[in-house]
């Protein structure tokens, strides 16, 4: 089983052969994550007032099975329920908790990749800064050696929220690998 909390791996993973994936996500499907999530809403989508889980099952029931959501936020309340997964993708703001979770899924031996993005408006126009982190059974020292995730929220201008060419950003992080 695979657990993804991000359409773009979602997406990503409903083209692979794993036999289930759960999604985890508390936020409704509305147009400031519309904009940033692969192919296009229709405006009745966006007027159904669902969970962005819901809208994601049925949006790739047509091309595969076991897509199964979780209309709530990952937690250290309910971090276990992910202890058989196989594979957990990671994609949580820095908020109360997340390094609890973290801590957890390495307690656990889940192996997980957490990812995130950062977008700055410049005198050059956008910036963007892509982060992806892996940890697995045995490898994962870096990630507090480093301080390779964040687990605060920063005061940033949300530009996150607003931009339509985010959908291809989260697409490039979620198809980010990195060789150590």
């Amino acid at each position: 089983m695979v657990s993804g909390c991000a359409s773009t791996h979602a997406g990503h993973a409903s083209k692979t052969p794993v036999r289930e994936i759960h999604t985890y996500d508390g936020d409704w499907f509305v147009q400031h994550n519309a904009l940033r999530s692969p192919g296009a809403a229709s405006v009745e989508d966006l007027r159904a007032r669902q969970r962005k889980v819901e809208y994601y099952q049925a949006t790739y029931a047509p091309m595969r099975r076991g897509v199964v959501p979780h209309p709530v936020y990952i937690d250290e309340t309910n971090v276990e329920e992910l202890r058989d997964f196989d594979f957990v993708f990671l994609c949580m703001d820095g908020r109360p908790g997340k390094e609890g979770v973290v801590r957890k899924l390495e307690e656990l031996d889940v192996p997980f990749i957490d990812t995130g993005l950062g977008i700055e408006d410049s005198e050059d126009g956008l910036r963007g800064i892509l982060r992806v982190t892996t940890s697995t059974p045995g490898h994962c020292d870096h990630v507090w050696d480093t301080c390779r995730i964040p687990f605060a929220s920063g005061e940033v201008k949300d530009l996150y929220a607003s931009n339509i060419q985010l959908a291809e950003l989260n697409a490039l992080t979620t198809a980010q690998r990195r060789h150590e």
